[in-house]
Parts: C-alpha cells; structure tokens; sequence
C-alpha cells in the first residue's frame, strides 16, 4: 500500500524521465523542435503547392515518429491551429487586406467627420427650417388682395299691380364684383381698402334705370384696445420663431463640439486598440518563444514537464487574447468610420491612426476653466433661449386676461347710373357716400381658462429656470470630474511609466534566474503576467488621460482653437443645410464571411490580421530583447 501511494506519487517524475528518455534518442533529428520559427505570426507562407510550413512540418515529423509520445504534443499542435485561426480571422474579412491602409491625421478625421457626419448633417438642417418659420410668421402682416365675382336671379309673381311686369312674375337679376386689399399692422390695426360695383336688371317697366350699376370706393378700420394690443403681442409668433434660429444655430453649434470630442475620442480608441493589440501580438510572441525554449530544455532535461505545461496554457491565454484584441480594434475602427459617415459610403480602406501621444499635458488653472465653461456653454444659451420663448408666452398669456375691446369705423361714397363707368365717375363727385362706426366689447365670463393660462406659463418660466440652474450644476460637476481626471491621471501615468520599467527589470531578472536554475517557470509566468498587465495599465493611463483633455476642452470652449478652428470657419460649412444624401445601395453592405475559418493560408498574406501601426517605443524594447 505504501509503495503503491509513494509510485503514484512520483508518477509523474517516473513518466518525464521516460519522456526525457525517448527525447533523447532523437537529439539527432534534423526536424526536432529546436527548428520550429521563433513567431508563427511571422512564419513565411508560400504560394507552392509543394510549400510546407517549416513549424507545422517539424511537429508533424515528431507527432509522427513518436506516436506513445506525452500528451502535451497534441495540445500543441493545437495552439498552432489557434495561431492560424488567429491570422485568418474572420473579424477582418469585410476588409479587403490588399488595400494599402489610408493614412489619417487627427485633423483630416475632423474635416471629414464635419463634412460627411450623418447625425451633424440632420442637424444643419434645423437653420434652414427655422428661417423660414420666420418668414411665415412675417406674412402675418403682408397685406392681402381679395376679389370676388357673384351672379344670382330672382323670378316670383308680382306682389302689385304697379309692379310693371308684363308677364306673369317679376325677373330681377344680379351681377357683382369685389375687389379690396387688406393689411395688418404690428400695433394690432387692421386696414382694408375696398371697391364694389354691382349690376342690376329687371324685367318691370317702372324701372328708371335699367340695367342699374351701382358703385362704392370705401375703408375700413379696426383697432384693439385691450386684448390685441401692441407690438409684443402682435409680434410674439416672429420673436418665437427668431429665438427658434438662434436655439437651432446654437444646436448645431453643440452638435459641433459634441462630434469634433466624438472623433478625438473614437481616434484615440482606435490607436489604443491598435496598440493594445500589438501588444498582444508581441506577447504571443513571447510565449511562444518561451514554449520552444521549456520544449528545448525538456529535452535536455533541464525542465519538467509541468515548466511546458504552463507554457503551452500561456500560450493558448495569449492567443485568445490576440483574437479579442482584433475584435475590439475592428470594433474601434467601425465607430471612428461611423462618427466621420464613412461606414459603408466609402471603400473599406483600413484607417492607420497615430499612436497615442506620450507627452504629459498641461493642466489649467481651475477658475479659468469654470469662466470659459460657462461663457461658451451652448446647452445654456439654448436653455436661455428656451426661457426668451416662455417670457414671450407669459406677455401673451397676460393679454389674454384682458377683453377684447376693439374701436372700429369704416366710410366710403357712392355712385349710381345705368353705366359703370359713369356710376364710378358719380361716385368721385360725392353724389353719396355711408359711413358707421362703432365700438365693440367680448369678455368671456369669469376669464378662467385665460387666468389658468397665465398661471402656467409663470410656472413653465420657474421650471426653465430651474432646469438652467440644473444645467449649470451639471456643467461645474462634469468640469471638476475633467479637471480632476486630468490632475490624478499625470500622476496615474507616471506611476504607470515607473512600474512597467520596474516589472521589466524584474522580469529579465526573474528570467536569467529561471535560466541559471535559481528559479521554476511559474515564478517567469508570473513576472511575464506582471509585466503585461503593466504594459495594459500604462497604456490604459495613456488613453484615459488622452480622453480626460478632450472632455475638459469640450466643456471649457478651448476644443475649437485646440484644433486650429474659429466659429466663423466652422458656421460658413454647417449653419446652411448640406446636399441631400443618397440612401446606401445594399453592395455596400458586406458582411464578414465567417467560413474563412478553413481558408488556405497560402491565400493570404503572412501579417493578415496585424496591426496597421507599430507598437510605440514603450514596448519595442521588450520586444526586441526577446525576438
């Protein structure tokens, strides 16, 4: 019993002396592990049908002729087959790897994003729509032309003898124009000019003018007193829609900065993307060289089978890690083409940002910012704005309250003869002439709905301005989140720069004394974990310093000059309305084709899938040592 328990034990030591055993015996093969290419995503793919890959042959060589050999080959030949799943991933094949990247500048990135933005381009639509709101609510006091033709006949018997009719019933037809012109004045006047002239004809012969034109040439006025009037009543739909041109100019002004700190933002992921993938890569570098190395050195017996266990799982955790990474940077890349609207309306040309810059950015005095914030805050001035239009509804509301209480008069003269030129001459002579006027009162009893009106405006008012203050609270809480994060993140980045320089001294360190024997292989995986995860936290501080300046310009006004901009460039291209955008046509919809999985990799170029841009000169150093 105690033999049995002490062999399981020391099972597995037995079993890799065996292995070190028939290792051993084929030290000699020209095809051992030791020809295996120092980075599989290097390996060079010919297009021959006669080409083998030199990794891919030498593994199949020793699976071959070592078929009771330990277990650990197959998982390897496994992680070979991630790596090529890796290089022919499917999460790049709606891009076309034959097309040279299209080098894109930050600033270039904001020029098209202004020209092209689908969501900025909805919204410069608003100015236009708002000028002619103001051009309706002008016609208001256009004056008005107004004409009309009528023509009617009446036939009835004769109430009288003396009626003069012949026949059996009296015919009395008539025939009349109207033509008059009508305007309205901002004090609430209303004028109308109007000319009449009507035609009659009978049938009786006691008529003495027949046919009878009758003609009159007359005004009339009508002017509120209570209700109705003055200019700020009668103007309110033109003060509504001219605070409407200002709010949308404002909108879109909003809609600006929003998009130009959209696309810095959506620039600067994209570059950490492609860096953190890079990283990756050369991580999966490293672990693979760290997996020939334990394979070598178990075979000379300077490591245990565990030492190429651990290495062969670190290579399977960095090559998922490599396949997520090209994930989130094809993820980075599709929004930075949404915010500039060039998804699908362009070709699929791959887009190489710059890395994230390096340098440590200058932090503003506080006050200066919270001044700038709120001189150039446009959701403020919309609330204004907003408030502007309620003050306007509050003047009209108290209007309201008042009766209508209009005077009005009204005088023309008259002309009547059987001719109508003559009936308009006698009219000019004065031969007749009418007249009224009047005075006209409407109270309705008890003026609730008015005074309910009234009441709710006062309250929109209190409401707006609270919102404003809401407003303005939220601003101060975003600008000292921004100014904050800039502070604590210098500092985050030079604690970050500190500990990757560290963790890789410690690293090399850790590893010369794996290599003297001083030191197992789970104490390197654990540098090697160190090392990277301050590689990521650096990178990290980077980006998310990177993002806190942009939000702190965004708020405080300083985003437009930080880009060389002034309002009057940027109004003269986005307060107008844009050309209409046609609707995409559905070949410019391709979506991945997830059946590459099997592709032949002698299809496709051997960096298929690599990062457009180098890896920053914070790790190339590593790198390098390694390769």
């Amino acid at each position: 019993m105690f033999h049995s328990s002490l062999f399981g034990r020391f099972q597995p030591l037995w079993w890799m002396l065996g292995a070190f055993v028939a290792l051993t015996a084929q030290a000699d093969d020209p095809q051992s592990p030791a020809t295996i290419p120092a980075s599989p995503m290097q390996t060079e793919v010919s297009a021959s049908d006669e080409a083998v890959e030199p990794g891919r042959a030498a593994l199949d060589a020793w699976n071959a002729s070592s078929p009771s050999g330990p277990s650990f080959i197959e998982g390897l030949s496994a992680d070979l087959d991630i790596l090529e799943l890796v290089r022919n991933s499917p999460l790049v094949m709606d891009i076309d790897a034959d097309i040279a990247p299209m080098q894109m500048s930050l600033r270039e990135s904001i020029d098209v994003a202004l020209a092209k933005n689908l969501g900025l381009s909805i919204t410069r639509y608003s100015p236009g729509l708002a000028q002619d709101n103001i051009t309706v609510a002008e016609a208001a006091f256009d004056p008005n032309l107004s004409a009309s033709l009528t023509a009617g006949e009446n036939a009835s018997p004769p109430s009288t003898s003396l009626a003069g009719v012949a026949s059996g019933r009296a015919i009395n037809a008539d025939q009349q124009f109207n033509l008059g012109v009508g305007k309205r004045f901002t004090t609430g006047t209303e004028v109308a000019l109007e000319t009449r002239l009507n035609r009659g004809t009978t049938n009786s012969t006691n008529a003495l003018l027949n046919p009878d034109f009758s003609s009159r040439l007359g005004f009339e006025v009508r002017q509120p007193l209570l209700a109705g009037f003055g200019e700020a009543v009668n103007l309110a739909a033109v003060t509504r829609a001219q605070i409407g041109l200002r709010s949308s100019r404002l909108t879109v002004r909003r809609e600006v900065l929003d998009l130009i700190a959209n696309v810095e933002i959506a620039y600067w992921n994209l570059a950490a993307a492609r860096q953190r993938q890079a990283l990756f890569i050369s991580n999966l570098r490293l672990a693979k060289s760290l997996l020939e190395e334990n394979i070598e050195r178990e075979r000379v017996g300077l490591a245990t089978r565990l030492d190429v266990l651990q290495a062969e799982a670190s290579l399977a955790a960095r090559s998922e890690e490599v396949i997520l990474s090209q994930e989130t940077a094809d993820n980075a890349e599709d929004r930075l083409r949404s915010v500039l609207g060039i998804l699908y309306s362009e070709t699929l040309q791959p887009l190489d940002v710059e890395p994230l810059p390096e340098n440590d950015p200058l932090l503003p005095p506080f006050r200066e910012s919270v001044t700038g914030a709120l001189a150039s805050d446009m959701e403020s001035q919309i609330q204004l704005e907003l408030i502007g239009q309620l003050e306007v509804d509050r003047v009209v509301a108290t209007n309201n309250t008042l009766p209508d209480l209009d005077v009005y008069a009204g005088a023309g003269i008259l002309g009547r003869e059987s001719n109508a030129t003559v009936a308009y001459q006698s009219a000019f002579e004065t031969r007749g002439y009418d007249w009224n006027v009047g005075l006209e009162l409407s109270l309705p009893w008890g003026m609730r709905a008015e005074e309910a009106r009234l009441r709710s405006s006062v309250r929109s008012i209190y409401r707006a301005e609270t919102q404003l203050a809401e407003i303005q609270q939220e601003l101060l809480r975003r600008l000292r989140l921004a100014w904050r994060s800039i502070a604590s993140g210098r500092e985050r980045l030079a604690t970050t720069r500190a500990s990757l320089r560290l963790n890789a001294e410690s690293f090399e360190q850790e590893r010369a004394r794996y290599d003297a024997g001083l030191s197992n292989f789970r104490n390197v995986l654990e540098a090697q974990r160190d090392f990277d995860d301050a590689k990521l936290r650096h990178l990290s501080a980077l980006y998310d310093l990177r993002e806190a300046v942009v939000l702190l310009a965004r708020l405080d006004g300083r985003l437009l000059a930080r880009h060389g901009f002034t309002w009057d460039e940027v109004d003269d291209d986005t307060q107008t309305s844009p050309d209409p955008i046609a609707a995409l046509e559905e070949e410019l919809w391709p979506a991945p084709d997830f059946q590459r999985f099997n592709a032949d990799p002698a299809e496709l170029p051997a960096d298929y899938g690599a990062t457009p841009n180098a890896l920053i000169e914070t790790y190339l150093g590593p790198e390098e040592t390694y390769e």
